[in-house]
């Protein structure tokens, strides 16, 4: 019995046999072997030769307008506000007056000190701040160029489609 159970399993797996597997074997054994060659064959290249090469591009717009230049219609214009002789210098912190606008800036009195007269000036808020002659206020790049007794005169620059101008404004002493 036993020996008539091997021989059914044998028969059984010998059914299972197909040409088509030996097909596939024959296809997966040339792949194989083909990729060996190509393997081989990168291998054996030159270690200095490059990988891939790349076009060179020549620049074409030496003679152009720098892009950092303004173009000529601005250019013809006339003279930009950063050269302008009225600018204002930009780049320096601002003063604490020069948070506010003249309106909203009170003049409440003078002090002289030694030799040098200081404009006592009032923020919204009711601080009194002491400002020398030449200090910065007001939100238009204002300056102090004179401080009597009852009046501080500011020189302003304002920045215009034209370029900067300048204007003078003061603040007179408010008697409450």
């Amino acid at each position: 019995m036993k020996w008539l159970i091997s021989m059914l399993g044998m028969l059984w797996l010998a059914g299972c046999g197909n040409p088509e597997l030996e097909r596939l074997d024959a296809t997966l054994a040339e792949l194989r072997h083909s990729s060996q060659t190509r393997v081989a064959d990168a291998s054996a290249r030159d270690a200095t030769e490059p990988f891939f090469t790349t076009s060179s591009m020549t620049y074409d717009y030496a003679a152009s307008r720098s892009p950092f230049q303004p173009p000529a219609a601005i250019a013809e214009r006339g003279p930009s506000l950063q050269a302008d002789v009225l600018a204002a210098q930009t780049l320096r912190p601002l003063e604490p007056l020069e948070h506010f606008t003249l309106s909203e800036l009170r003049l409440v009195g003078t002090l002289v000190m030694g030799e040098q007269r200081v404009a006592l000036i009032e923020t919204p808020e009711g601080q009194v701040t002491s400002a020398p002659l030449g200090a910065y206020v007001g939100s238009d790049k204002g300056r102090i160029t004179q401080i009597t007794r009852q009046e501080v005169r500011i020189a302003e620059r304002t920045a215009t489609p034209q370029g900067w101008q300048a204007r003078t404004a003061s603040l007179v002493l408010d008697v409450r």
